[in-house]
């Protein structure tokens, strides 16, 4: 996992937990109001929309930070062609561009198939043109599942 991936997926276990905490908190002090031990609601309508936010931008980093610790791990290394590369315009670390590409994928069994995926690509963004033929990890039986070998 290069810098940028390991960014990634400390701020989407960071806003998870920030946001199951909040949540939390806004869950026991409803039950606390139901049963009566509280008079009034006072900070719940705050703690549950910023509790959602967070679990909006948190989860879909984790997951994704934790399916690339899975493929480093345990994903099989295969070729790949790039078939088209598109700047984001977003970066992680102020190093790496983050760049939408797709590629078509040869598993070792054969098939191919067609997928894309975002990467955060720092000093081998010059070199991820059209035509060329790159180093993936894959889960077989999942085609999203790609990350750079």
């Amino acid at each position: 996992m290069n810098q940028a991936q390991k960014t990634l997926l400390m701020l989407g276990a960071v806003f998870t937990t920030l946001a199951v905490l909040l949540l939390g908190v806004a869950g026991a002090q409803f039950a606390f109001w139901w049963n009566r031990t509280l008079s009034g609601l006072t900070i719940e309508p705050v703690l549950v929309p910023m509790g959602l936010i967070f679990l909006a931008v948190g989860l879909p980093k984790l997951t994704r930070g934790l399916r690339e610790r899975w493929l480093v791990r345990h994903g099989e290394e295969v070729d790949a062609e790039v078939l088209s590369v598109t700047h984001t315009r977003q970066t992680v670390d102020d190093r790496s561009a983050v760049m939408r590409l797709e590629l078509k994928v040869r598993s070792s069994e054969g098939a191919e198939y067609t997928t894309r995926v975002r990467w955060p690509v720092g000093a081998t963004a010059q070199r991820m043109v059209p035509g060329r033929r790159i180093r993936v990890r894959i889960r077989p039986g999942r085609p999203a599942w790609v990350i750079p070998a």
